[in-house]
């Protein structure tokens, strides 16, 4: 039992490394280095890692061992529509929650307020650790706002598309513009929210993504 609860903490690690881009694309994870990193034994390290294979987020290579997982645009082009489909899926949920909540309301306002302000600091200083800072805020906000439905199916199923470690691939294209925009649309999302607009709502989502996917688009051709 204590060897599973560490090899879930262990799981939690080393995704959130990944998410934060400290772990990288198609690199090579050996059970020794991740030993190394987080001062423990194999075993918790091969069960992590049979987990994290399990939910695709890294792959195991005949020959080669363990590896980060790699996005080419299409298939993160069909992993935003999936995510595009379930926030505006659920944002009917998320207006009947923040109407019947304030709990829920000063949540997501305190989630947006944290998302916008390590946007800022990452236009102002633009590094990889600001990047995966911004990014953990950044799934958090749209996270609660899926929570909201209240299915446990929907949010497993949100929580393994792994769309925010796509945004490392395309860690290069932004710039402060781009970053602004996004305080901007996220902005716009919650204002929807909190005014239960769901059109304008769903519409939000909509175009925050759409201009996430054609960012990523140009980033694919350079």
């Amino acid at each position: 039992m204590e060897s599973t609860l560490l090899a879930d903490e262990l799981a939690d690690k080393i995704k959130s490394r990944i998410k934060r881009g400290l772990y990288v694309q198609n690199e090579r994870l050996t059970v020794r280095r991740l030993c190394e990193d987080f001062k423990v034994s194999e075993t918790p390290v091969k069960q992590a890692l049979n987990q994290l294979v399990a939910v695709g987020l890294v792959v195991a290579i005949p020959k080669c061992g363990i590896k980060v997982k790699s996005f080419d645009f299409e298939e993160m082009r069909h992993i935003w529509h999936a995510r595009q489909m379930i926030e505006q899926y659920c944002a009917a949920y998320a207006i009947e929650a923040v109407k019947k909540s304030d709990k829920i309301r000063d949540k997501i306002k305190h989630l947006l307020a944290q998302t916008d302000s390590e946007y800022e600091k990452c236009a102002e200083y633009f590094t990889q650790e600001t990047f995966g800072k911004l990014s953990e805020h950044d799934y958090a906000l749209h996270k609660e706002l899926v929570n909201t439905c209240g299915n446990p199916v929907i949010i497993t199923e949100y929580e393994n598309l792994h769309t925010h470690q796509c945004m490392f691939v395309g860690f290069h294209i932004h710039n402060a513009k781009s970053l602004r925009l996004t305080i901007q649309q996220h902005d716009e999302i919650v204002d929807a929210l909190f005014s239960a607009d769901l059109l304008r709502l769903q519409k939000a989502i909509g175009e925050h993504i759409d201009t996430t996917i054609a960012l990523y688009k140009k980033a694919h051709r350079l």
